[in-house]
């Protein structure tokens, strides 16, 4: 699906979103004409669509508001009160629907009302493969896709390509099979020399004919690279890559033209003497050096690189007032034109290539990888996932995280020999909690209408119903019955959630899962702190300047690790690997 896309169309106008639908189903029934005119019921429309000498006309509504419902309930009775034969209603919805929603209004409508209707949200027409509809949704937005900051089509796409592989383990592989397919894509039907050429010098020609050739082979034997019968060292990709990777290059020149227009407005808005392209190009300069990184940085202190990218900074500043602005403003733009272009992902994903080339080109990495000694503290959240891994490591979750963690797990597992891996008696606890929490709800999933109910915030439940849909578990399993064989637990000896002792009784159950673990973890006991409550006011200070909302027990557990892993650093001169994606954790551990 492309994102941006269907994000643009949610913001569409409700003039522009008309005038999108008259442009998309004119372009859909190869039509003369359509327009849309007053249809036979109040407030309704006619959808009016000319075919040489046929005057079709469809029941539509059209709407850009989040609540519809009353709306096109009020629209299907008054249609079905005009009727007594079978009725249709197109619906066009500017916002975002789930495909559980638009299939259950769909099948109301029919038992309600005998009308067929066909529901066309933001995602079915972001999906849809009319070129109109892209052309005229960059047009309302006044986006130029043919506008272009300078950065070559491969860097463009690398790293939306390298996410693709979303079940490997192997990063190195990894970058090289997604620049693989990067040079193929912008170069279709090319020779095995031409593609040598382009590789090895992104590679400071490290990479020798035999390895290309089997890695080239070996993409080949998966149907994902071709050749033509009569030369074999001619290569393009299948049908499915070539699409997948066409649908990754459309977002990606989307994101420089919006990042274009985003650069012009501001130049406009503040009446800043330059043109977008000298600004982008500064702005190039200062990711591009944020990413840039070697593993010698890895290995030391990061003060020469936050000292370059300081100096990177100062180099803005400097372009605003060498283009004549004054020494108070050019700061102030510089901040203002990073806050603009913060929200868009364009320059972190082609800076983030450069990142992965860079790694990729240091001899010392495998020597890095391999035999550094790492300490890594997982929390709860990665807890949580992990225990659903541990269970059932072969299936693909729908949760993105649960794969993050399931590819950490693999990885850890490869290296367990040089790594320490612990957690806290305080996290397991809450991963405990946790499974209190979806215990609550198997009531709901005794109620008649539980279909209906879409994901919950509980990562136990959505894995339920994922391992429910996929038959990796018995279909008439409840809940509970999962969660019992989740702890490899009797169901006759398991606890009520409802009991006092229910934290504790699971606590138990999941220490020895942890430990007994491929992983092994070690599990922190309790300790006691004489700087406790001045760490905790400082990451309660953090919290609020970031207006992040944590529980009461949540920042207890989290300061009582931060002051764990600064006793371990201090006893160890190690610093470690922190398993959790909280900034305001990692800023107060510095």
């Amino acid at each position: 699906m492309d994102v941006e896309l269907k994000n643009l169309i949610k913001t569409l106008s409700e003039a522009n979103f008309k005038d999108l639908i008259v442009h998309y189903c004119k372009e859909k029934f190869n039509a003369d004409s359509v327009r849309i005119v007053d249809g036979p019921y109040d407030g309704g429309n006619d959808l009016e669509i000319i075919i040489g000498d046929k005057d079709i006309k469809r029941n539509i509504q059209i709407t850009i508001n989040k609540s519809y419902e009353s709306k096109l309930e009020s629209d299907l009775s008054k249609i079905s009160a005009l009727t007594s034969r079978d009725s249709q209603l197109d619906f066009y919805i500017s916002q975002e629907l789930s495909k559980t929603k638009r299939d259950t209004l769909e099948a109301n409508a029919i038992k309600n009302h005998n009308i067929s209707l066909k529901i066309y949200d933001a995602n079915i027409l972001s999906q849809e493969q009319f070129d109109i509809i892209r052309k005229k949704v960059y047009e309302y937005h006044k986006i130029n896709i043919d506008s272009s900051i300078g950065v070559d089509k491969n860097t463009k796409i690398l790293f939306d390509v390298l996410t693709l592989g979303k079940n490997s383990v192997e990063v190195k592989k990894n970058f090289f099979t997604s620049l693989i397919l990067s040079c193929i894509y912008n170069n279709p039907h090319i020779k095995y020399k031409q593609l040598s050429d382009l590789i090895k010098p992104q590679l400071n020609n490290k990479v020798d004919d035999d390895y290309l050739k089997k890695e080239i082979n070996a993409l080949k034997q998966k149907q994902i690279i071709l050749s033509p019968a009569i030369d074999k060292w001619e290569f393009y990709l299948s049908n499915e890559k070539q699409q997948e990777i066409h649908e990754i290059s459309q977002q990606c020149n989307l994101l420089e033209s919006i990042l274009l227009r985003d650069v012009r407005e501001y130049i406009k808005a503040h009446n800043i003497p330059c043109c977008e392209q000298d600004l982008c190009n500064a702005l190039k300069s200062l990711y591009y050096e944020n990413y840039k990184i070697t593993i010698a940085d890895l290995t030391k202190n990061n003060e020469s690189t936050i000292s370059s990218v300081k100096k990177t900074f100062t180099d803005l500043v400097n372009f605003f007032t060498k283009k004549g602005c004054s020494a108070n403003d050019s700061p102030c733009f510089a901040e203002g034109i990073l806050r603009v272009v913060g929200n868009n992902e364009y320059l972190n994903k082609i800076a983030a290539a450069t990142l992965f080339t860079n790694l990729y080109n240091d001899d010392k990495l495998q020597s890095y990888i391999n035999n550094q000694n790492k300490s890594i503290l997982l929390d709860t959240q990665v807890l949580i996932r992990l225990l659903c891994v541990i269970y059932d490591e072969d299936f693909d979750y729908e949760d993105t995280a649960i794969r993050a963690v399931r590819v950490l797990y693999h990885t850890l597992g490869r290296f367990k020999q040089n790594t320490s891996i612990y957690t806290s008696i305080e996290y397991v606890s809450e991963v405990a909690a946790h499974i209190q929490e979806a215990l609550k709800l198997q009531r709901f999933l005794d109620l008649p209408y539980k279909d209906m109910f879409g994901k919950s915030k509980n990562v136990f439940y959505n894995a339920y119903i994922s391992l429910l849909k996929a038959e990796r578990i018995d279909k008439n399993w409840t809940l509970e019955d999962f969660i019992c064989d989740l702890l490899a637990e009797n169901k006759r000896n398991f606890p009520s959630y409802q009991e006092a002792n229910f934290i504790k009784s699971i606590v138990d159950k999941l220490f020895f899962i942890y430990e007994h673990s491929d992983l092994q973890l070690t599990i922190q006991e309790n300790l006691a702190y004489p700087n406790y409550s001045q760490i905790k006011k400082e990451y309660e200070t953090m919290l609020l300047s970031t207006n992040r909302i944590r529980s009461g027990l949540a920042i207890e557990n989290d300061v009582k690790a931060i002051l764990f892993l600064h006793d371990n650093y201090l006893r160890n001169h190690q610093n470690p690997f922190i398993g959790l994606a909280d900034e305001c954790f990692l800023r107060t551990g510095r």
